[in-house]
């Protein structure tokens, strides 16, 4: 009876939360007022996405987008085709800690984050994926997050450095030059519920 009562709680357990979100699956997702600059703040997006919109203006340089991607490298992120001039990207992980940015790409002033990068997470989970105007840069307690740089195909991408590498996004600088409309396309986007799913293992049976 005991054996028995534990899986069917365990099962109604996983059904709450498969259903907890009806409408994950999202594919574009437009900002929603001001998308916040922290974690704390950000919009969270639930479902998969492959687009982001949304507007930069002179007093409002980032936004911030809570999102669940794909394990393995599928992810990817662009803002080509935006009306902004001039972006970039940034991925934290859950924690708000820097992972990989970039400025412009292999095409103009315009930002990518292209899949199979090997400076992108192998693990899925929740990230935090920023958009900001060309020189409105996140900083942590300890100052500027993204101080190191890699080379890759001859496009320059950043990575944390110390002592501001080593800590989560508190903040970002003011420096920003550009407004208008951005547009992010984006690839190795999940379900944060489904993902859930996935990699939640139902504990052992009690003896």
């Amino acid at each position: 009876m005991v054996r028995r009562t534990f899986l069917v709680l365990t099962t109604a357990a996983l059904l709450i939360v498969a259903n907890a979100s009806p409408s994950g699956a999202q594919t574009v997702v437009t900002e929603n007022g001001d998308a916040g600059s922290v974690p704390a703040t950000a919009q969270v997006i639930p479902g998969e996405v492959t687009t982001i919109t949304g507007t930069l203006a002179l007093l409002d340089q980032e936004d911030l987008y809570r999102v669940c991607l794909a394990p393995g490298q599928a992810f990817s992120a662009t803002t080509a085709g935006s009306d902004i001039a001039d972006t970039q990207l940034f991925l934290f992980d859950a924690t708000g800690r820097g992972v990989v940015a970039n400025d412009d790409d292999a095409t103009g002033l315009q930002s990518t984050l292209p899949a199979g990068l090997e400076l992108s997470p192998t693990s899925g989970g929740i990230y935090y994926l920023g958009v900001s105007s060309f020189d409105a840069d996140p900083l942590s307690s300890a100052g500027a997050i993204f101080t190191g740089e890699e080379i890759i195909d001859d496009v320059r991408y950043f990575v944390p450095g110390p002592p501001g590498g080593d800590l989560p996004v508190s903040e970002w600088s003011f420096f920003g030059t550009y407004e208008g409309g951005y547009q992010v396309t984006l690839t190795g986007t999940t379900s944060a519920t489904s993902f859930l799913m996935r990699n939640t293992k139902v504990p052992s049976r009690p003896f």
